[in-house]
């Protein structure tokens, strides 16, 4: 085991230890160092991403999505992203993609992130809709 995995392994517990404790600062933290470890791993970008918009950081949260693999969970979470800006065209279709990327299998946000879908406009209903059918809500 090299020095690297050894890092990778006790951040990602520690990142999960932070989840655990609904510690969503911490959580972000090591997801962001995971990802930064690890470039070829969608799943701690997005991770990472998840756990910065939890605290409104949609920018940084945006770009901890960039320049990684792609993943339907990636795509689902720039569709989040898209609907907090309040570019509902755009969040719809990319949670629509996410779905089809994702071929059946299960993707889930966290429960944080999916409160308060109550959007004026007629496209940002439509959004929403399409975010919480792609987690199956």
């Amino acid at each position: 085991i090299n020095e690297k995995t050894e890092m990778i392994d006790f951040l990602a517990v520690a990142a999960k230890e932070a989840e655990k404790n609904n510690d969503a600062t911490s959580a972000a933290w090591y997801y962001r160092q995971l990802r930064d470890a690890d470039a070829h791993s969608a799943e701690y970008a997005v991770k990472a991403a998840q756990y910065l918009a939890i605290q409104l950081k949609y920018d940084d949260a945006a770009s901890m999505l960039q320049d990684r693999p792609a993943s339907p969970e990636g795509t689902l979470m720039q569709a989040l992203l898209a609907y907090r800006k309040g570019d509902f065209a755009n969040a719809e279709s990319l949670a629509q993609a996410a779905v089809k990327a994702a071929n059946g299998a299960k993707m889930t946000l966290p429960e944080e992130l999916l409160m308060d879908f109550a959007a004026p406009a007629e496209a940002g209903k439509k959004a929403a809709k399409a975010i919480l059918a792609a987690v199956g809500k």
